[in-house]
C-alpha cells in the first residue's frame, strides 16, 4: 500500500512539473508575441485584426489610430482582458474543433503574406490540409451571433476571415466560438467575391496613405 501511495505521489509531482513547464513556456511565448520585433512585423502590412479599424467598424480603434500605429507614431494598443482570454482558450477550442471534425489543424510558423497584395498579411488560428481556414473566438454575449451553422458572425470577424481567405486563397472558413465560457458553437463562412473586392480596394487605399506617411 505504501509503495502504491509513493508511486501516486511521484506521478502527481511529475504532472505538476509538466504543468509548470507548460505554464512557463506559455508566459515566455506571450512575452515574445509582444516583443519589438513582433510589433515591427505588424507594422509591415494590414493584418486580419486590423481590417475592421480600416473601415471604421472597430469597437477598439479608429482608422486614424491604426494609421498612427502603422507609421510608427503611436504605440500599439495594449492587450485587453478579452484578448488575453481569447488567447488562453484558443488551444482548448482548437482541440475541440479537431475532435469534432476529425481534421488536423496546423499553424504557420510566421505571418502569411498575399502574393498579389503584399500589404495584406494574416496570422490564422489554424489551417487544414483540406484548405479550410479556422478561427477561434470567445464572446461574453450571443447578441451578434446568429444561428449555429450559419455565416452570421459579428461584422469585424466577417471582415477578418474574408481578409484571411484573400491572403490564403482558401474558399471557406470555420469559425468556432465559446460564448460565456459555454460549449463551442460552429459557424461556416464562404468566400464572398463582392465583399473581398470591397476589402481589397479599401485596404489598398489605406496602405497608400501609410506609405505616403
Amino acid at each position: 500500500m505504501q509503495a502504491a501511495a509513493d508511486y501516486a505521489y511521484m506521478c502527481k509531482q511529475e504532472i505538476c512539473n509538466i504543468a509548470t513547464k507548460e505554464r512557463d513556456f506559455m508566459i515566455q511565448a506571450q512575452a515574445l508575441n509582444h516583443s519589438s520585433e513582433w510589433h515591427t512585423e505588424r507594422r509591415s502590412g494590414i493584418g486580419g485584426s486590423d481590417v475592421a479599424a480600416v473601415f471604421g467598424m472597430s469597437d477598439y480603434k479608429t482608422p486614424y489610430q491604426l494609421w498612427l500605429e502603422k507609421i510608427g507614431k503611436a504605440e500599439p494598443q495594449q492587450e485587453t482582458w478579452e484578448m488575453m482570454r481569447g488567447k488562453a482558450l484558443e488551444p482548448a477550442l482548437r482541440q475541440h474543433y479537431a475532435n469534432k471534425t476529425g481534421l488536423v489543424v496546423s499553424l504557420p510558423a510566421k505571418a502569411m503574406v498575399s502574393e498579389k497584395y503584399p500589404f495584406m498579411r494574416y496570422n490564422p488560428d489554424g489551417l487544414t490540409k483540406e484548405k479550410r481556414l479556422v478561427e477561434f473566438k470567445t464572446a461574453s454575449y450571443s447578441d451578434r451571433w446568429g444561428e449555429e451553422g450559419s455565416d452570421e458572425i459579428p461584422q469585424e470577424y466577417l471582415l477578418q476571415v474574408q481578409h484571411g481567405m484573400i491572403v490564403t486563397g482558401f474558399d471557406v472558413c470555420d469559425v468556432t466560438v465559446s460564448i460565456g465560457g459555454n460549449k463551442p458553437k460552429y459557424y461556416l463562412v464562404e468566400a464572398d467575391t463582392f465583399l473581398q473586392e470591397f476589402i481589397t480596394e479599401g485596404e489598398a487605399k489605406f496602405w497608400q496613405m501609410v506609405e505616403q506617411n
